[in-house]
């Protein structure tokens, strides 16, 4: 609970300060208004972790040092269950990154999602949230061979996304992109170039990449909402994995207007 307050606080600050800048014209205010959101990420990690906190780190690092560490591991929850979850228990990993991959983690994309949707509000054009969930090969058997093909998946997104868009690692399967004036088509044009660019990468150690994809103002207007209808996508792109193809890319519906 302490941690989600000290990331909606300064989400809060960082929204106010971006909305003054805006209406002031200042350029600064909205680079402070992120580095609000970063700070409050940074401040988290002083929260003292919880033993499921632990657990899950020492699994997504692959270093078990208690038995508790596999009855809370992440690795056999769906996407839509870690996101849930996500909103009802701290969540902290090593800082504001992903020990394995280097992204930016689940923690920094809490703080950052207000911060894009309240912006794209002030200056009237779209922002997107695409989550991508990876099916790892069947050679893939062992956690050092997972974080090879974690690490390498990521380097994959970086590569093909924009220098402006933010891409986090949220789970052991679950990758989520941040799409600054961009609409659904868009996200999911985004998210069908990572899963060519992986696909041309000719190795199988991810043997699919499932997307789903929402957006503002198109399927909500609050970050919940559409945090919600990505899930939602992806949860059906996931179900429907086992189809022929590089994986399933699936838009939310549009919300009644």
């Amino acid at each position: 609970m302490k941690t989600r307050v000290v990331v909606l606080t300064f989400a809060s600050a960082a929204v106010i300060v971006s909305v003054v800048g805006y209406n002031l014209h200042r350029l600064d205010f909205l680079y402070l208004s992120t580095a609000l959101a970063l700070l409050g990420s940074v401040v988290g990690v002083f929260v003292p972790r919880t033993e499921s906190q632990k657990a899950r780190i020492e699994t997504e690092t692959g270093s078990k040092t208690t038995p508790s560490a596999e009855k809370t591991s992440p690795a056999e929850v769906a996407p839509g269950d870690y996101l849930q979850r996500s909103e009802s228990e701290e969540v902290n990993w090593e800082g504001i990154s992903d020990p394995v991959t280097g992204m930016l983690n689940d923690l920094f994309f809490a703080g950052l999602i207000g911060t894009k949707v309240a912006t794209a509000r002030r200056r009237l054009w779209p922002v997107s949230i695409a989550l991508l969930h990876v099916t790892f090969g069947s050679q893939v058997t062992d956690k050092a061979e997972e974080n090879q093909a974690s690490k390498e998946f990521a380097d994959t997104i970086m590569a093909t996304i924009r220098d402006a868009d933010v891409a986090c690692r949220l789970s052991r399967k679950t990758f989520a992109l941040l799409l600054d004036d961009t609409d659904e088509d868009g996200a999911a044009w985004a998210s069908e170039r990572i899963q060519l660019a992986q696909a041309r990468k000719g190795d199988s150690l991810i043997a699919k990449v499932s997307a789903g994809v929402a957006s503002y103002p198109s399927h909500g207007i609050e970050p919940t909402e559409i945090l919600t209808k990505a899930r939602e996508a992806l949860e059906k792109a996931v179900n429907n994995a086992d189809l022929p193809g590089l994986g399933l890319v699936i838009v939310a519906p549009q919300r009644p207007l």
